[in-house]
């Protein structure tokens, strides 16, 4: 009866990581259960669609932590169906909230209010056909080559429907063209191929 029950135990483990190996097919894991047996070539299940490769312990010996299942409590068999890192973890999130984060503090958060990037640089693949602006870049605009249906200013009719300000610019310019700041969306202007 001990034998049962002492497996059943050896069935849930909780351990730090001190090792990954991302290059097989199932990423490999290697930690110290709270045994302190050290368990290796841990298959590390990681949900389609979304993988990550844990930072190991800093210095201080704090690292990421996994729960270990172990079918029949042979960890030789065992697998890691869940990593979690404290010191880097996104908090507090309010009820419903979802975040994606790194260590460097880069993250992809939906608010209640919106979806929030943040990260030093935004890189889009090389299948992506269109640029990004951000809420205060600077833009630079040329009636002439950018727009097709133009009034007697010289000016898109939809520019001016959508930036009246901009607009007015452009015309006092002369030019047709000029440089200014995005302020906001719009619903009329929108990027074409």
């Amino acid at each position: 009866m001990a034998g049962i029950v002492s497996r059943a135990l050896g069935m849930v483990a909780r351990f730090v990581v001190t090792l990954v190996d991302d290059a097989p097919k199932m990423q490999m894991l290697q930690g110290i259960p709270g045994d302190g047996l050290p368990e290796d070539d841990l298959e590390h299940f990681q949900p389609y669609g979304f993988t990550a490769k844990t930072k190991l312990a800093d210095t201080n010996g704090e690292g990421p932590e996994a729960i270990l299942l172990a079918p029949g409590g042979d960890r030789s068999q065992g697998i890691v169906i869940c990593v979690a890192d404290r010191r880097y973890r996104l908090k507090p999130l309010v009820d419903g909230e979802v975040a994606l984060y790194d260590d460097l503090d880069q993250r992809i958060h939906l608010t209640r209010t919106g979806i929030v990037i943040d990260a030093p640089s935004i890189k889009l693949g090389i299948s992506a056909t269109l640029g990004v602006a951000r809420s205060t870049d600077p833009v630079a605009v040329s009636a002439g080559s950018l727009f097709t249906n133009l009034n007697s200013a010289g000016v898109d009719v939809a520019f001016v429907a959508a930036f009246p300000a901009a607009a007015a610019f452009l015309v006092a310019a002369g030019a047709g063209s000029g440089t200014g700041t995005i302020t906001a969306g719009s619903a009329v202007v929108k990027a074409v191929n």
